[in-house]
């Protein structure tokens, strides 16, 4: 953050100054663990806590100021304190008055499935003219965007934001904030239908960023999703489109795995982008196309387009290969949806090796399409020939297991309930060489299957 003083924050927050202090501010955070020197200390309310609780703490700990929605009992001295009408109103406030700080391009991406790898490719490519900021972690929703934003500092001069959502509001929300020049939208897929009711519902909720977008700016859509490429010639703000069709403004050419990575050839504005990515799955050009299309428009150079694609490194547990002397285990174990899961078993069907085997696990916050998509990955693991086995693990992949299992044609095709029972199972099902994908919701607990596996290759 920008040295920053009280009066400007108790300014920007529209706020009253209860007591000043002289310390400059220099980062905000709204954990009273991580409260240190020269910080603002924002005590959010939730359902089950309230960060007022914690004020004091925080300002012992080195914390040189605080907001607050209610009227201390006491001050304590050479500290300052803000009172607001809402901490998490005014946490966006300073937020959006910090990023107006900058005069410097902001991209903001967002999309069913694909976010982050989408933003950690167009960050590689943009850090290799500009010093450039991103979302870390999983901190894209409301909370963790206007911290991300709050982290910008003097040097920066291009940002990556991250922004996920699972209720209407929330993208405009953060857009509201981030105030992007330009925008991505990765597709329109079944991720959190439960709380939006429908493919249509998460179509406008991910437009939702289209009017925060700048005037001048430009939206990025991927034009193979027929929901995103209907919207052509309707939004009020300049779209391209980039996908594998012919539709689009933004050309895939290829993709094909290869021993040593990705190969793909991108063509955009009558250049072609010929590149390996150190990551697996055809489907990873979609995230490299709009990463080419923003630095293309911010005049980067095709040689520092090529070199910022071949620095790109996978996000953890997002189709991370992981090789070894007994079987080659890829972990996809972050999150999964419908979407995700059907792009992971193309991915697998596609390796060279031994048997390509499918370790799938429940898919959350479905509601009432969790039947039918289950029942979808199910039936697609088993329409690709080349896969040649499928475990499915948890209550609601059961679902999964029976639409698979007719379609099996003498495949293995397994049922467990629980984790626990997997691993039990295990070791007496896989054979030397397989390839073993490991994909579910993460509160299926599948990241520690990974590495439980790995230990026993």
């Amino acid at each position: 953050m920008l040295k920053t003083y009280i009066n400007e924050i108790c300014a920007a927050v529209n706020g009253t100054l209860l007591q000043s202090c002289d310390t400059a501010i220099t980062a905000v955070t709204t954990d009273s663990r991580q409260a240190g020197e020269g910080q603002l200390f924002i005590p959010l309310v939730g359902e089950r806590f309230d960060g007022h609780n914690y004020i004091d703490g925080a300002l012992a700990s080195g914390a040189a100021a605080c907001l607050t929605a209610r009227h201390p009992e006491h001050l304590l001295p050479g500290k300052g304190y803000i009172l607001v009408d809402d901490t998490r109103a005014a946490l966006k406030a300073l937020a959006t008055w910090h990023r107006e700080r900058f005069a410097i391009p902001f991209v903001q991406v967002t999309g069913s499935a694909g976010k982050t790898t989408t933003k950690e490719m167009i960050a590689s490519v943009l850090s290799q003219r500009f010093r450039t900021h991103r979302t870390h972690a999983n901190l894209n929703n409301c909370i963790g965007t206007p911290l991300t934003l709050l982290a910008l500092e003097e040097t920066h001069r291009a940002a990556v934001i991250e922004t996920g959502m699972d209720h209407f509001g929330e993208i405009r929300y953060m857009g509201q904030m981030v105030q992007p020049d330009f925008a991505v939208i990765t597709n329109v897929g079944t991720a959190h239908i439960e709380n939006l009711g429908s493919r249509e519902g998460i179509l406008k909720a991910k437009l939702e960023i289209v009017p925060h977008i700048k005037e001048d700016g430009l939206l990025l859509a991927c034009g193979d999703d027929e929901r995103l490429y209907a919207q052509k010639g309707r939004l009020p703000r300049k779209t391209e489109y980039f996908g594998f069709g012919a539709q689009n403004d933004c050309r895939i050419l290829l993709s094909e795995q290869q021993s040593r990575g990705l190969h793909v050839v991108i063509s955009y504005r009558g250049q072609t982008f010929d590149m390996t990515l150190a990551t697996i799955g055809q489907h990873m050009a979609l995230n490299a196309a709009p990463a080419v299309m923003a630095a293309v428009n911010l005049g980067l150079s095709k040689e520092q387009i090529l070199k910022g694609m071949a620095s790109y490194q996978p996000t953890p547990h997002r189709l991370a290969l992981i090789p070894g002397d007994k079987w080659t285990v890829i972990d996809d174990t972050y999150n999964a949806n419908p979407v995700s899961m059907k792009s992971a078993l193309t991915t697998l069907s596609q390796m060279a090796g031994g048997r390509r085997i499918a370790i799938l696990g429940d898919m959350f916050e479905l509601g009432d399409y969790s039947q039918q998509g289950h029942e979808e990955v199910g039936a697609f693991a088993m329409s690709l020939a080349s896969v040649d086995g499928l475990i499915c693990v948890g209550e609601r992949s059961q679902a999964m297991y029976q639409a698979a299992l007719p379609l099996a044609k003498g495949r293995p095709v397994l049922y467990f309930k629980t984790v626990d029972d997997l691993e039990e199972n295990l070791l007496s099902i896989l054979k030397p060489d397989d390839i073993i994908l490991l994909k579910a919701s993460h509160a299926m607990g599948f990241t520690p299957l990974c590495r439980w596996l790995q230990k026993e290759v």
